[in-house]
C-alpha cells in the first residue's frame, strides 16, 4: 500500500514539474523574440575547478534575461577579474554548457582549452552566451553596450540602469532618459 502511494505521489510530482516547465516556456516565448539571437557577456559569480580542464560556473541571469538551454557560450578573461597586470584579458579561455538555468540564475559547466589550463577562471570574467531579445525592443547605444558588460555608474559607483534594465527595455525613449540621469 505505501508504495502504491509512493508510486502516486511521485507521479504527481513529474505532472506538476512538467506543467511548471510547460508554463516557463510558454512565458519565455511570450517575452522573447526566439527568431533571433545576441551575444552578450554576463559577470561570472562563482568559479568552482573541477580538474585543470574543466570548471563549473554561475551566473546571476537567467531565463528572464533570455538565456536559453542549447544556446552556445563562451568564457573570456576580463580586466573587472582583479587578475593582475600579467593576466591576458580579452581572450577567449573555454567553451560552455548550461547544465542549470533558473529564472534569474544560470550554471555552465566549462571545457577549458588547452592553450588556458594553467590559467584560473575568476569570479569577474565574462561569460558570452547567445540569447535571445526581448520582443518589442528599441535598438539604443546603451543596450549594445550592456551587451558588451559596459554600464554606467554615478558619482557614488552604482549603476545608473542596470544591466537587466538595459536589456529588457522597451521604451523608445529610453536611450533619452539615461542620457539625462548621467548628465544630472
Amino acid at each position: 500500500m505505501f508504495r502504491f502511494f509512493m508510486v502516486a505521489f511521485s507521479s504527481c510530482l513529474l505532472f506538476v514539474k512538467s506543467e511548471a516547465q510547460q508554463n516557463a516556456r510558454s512565458n519565455y516565448k511570450s517575452a522573447f523574440d526566439t527568431t533571433t539571437s545576441d551575444e552578450v557577456f554576463f559577470p561570472i559569480k562563482t568559479v568552482k575547478r573541477v580538474n585543470e580542464d574543466s570548471a563549473v560556473i554561475t551566473i546571476q541571469y537567467g531565463m528572464k534575461d533570455g538565456i536559453f538551454f542549447g544556446a552556445e557560450a563562451n568564457v573570456m578573461s576580463s580586466h573587472n577579474s582583479g587578475g593582475g597586470p600579467t593576466r591576458e584579458t580579452v581572450v577567449y579561455m573555454g567553451s560552455a554548457t548550461c547544465i542549470n538555468l533558473s529564472d534569474t540564475s544560470a550554471t555552465y559547466s566549462i571545457k577549458i582549452y588547452k592553450k588556458f589550463k594553467s590559467e584560473k577562471i575568476l569570479a569577474g570574467d565574462l561569460l558570452g552566451i547567445s540569447t535571445h531579445p526581448v520582443k518589442n525592443s528599441v535598438p539604443n547605444i546603451f543596450y549594445e553596450l550592456a551587451k558588451l558588460d559596459i554600464l554606467f555608474l554615478d558619482n557614488s559607483k552604482i549603476e545608473i540602469k542596470s544591466k537587466r534594465e538595459m536589456l529588457l527595455n522597451t521604451n523608445a525613449d529610453f536611450e533619452n532618459k539615461v542620457l539625462e540621469l548621467y548628465t544630472k
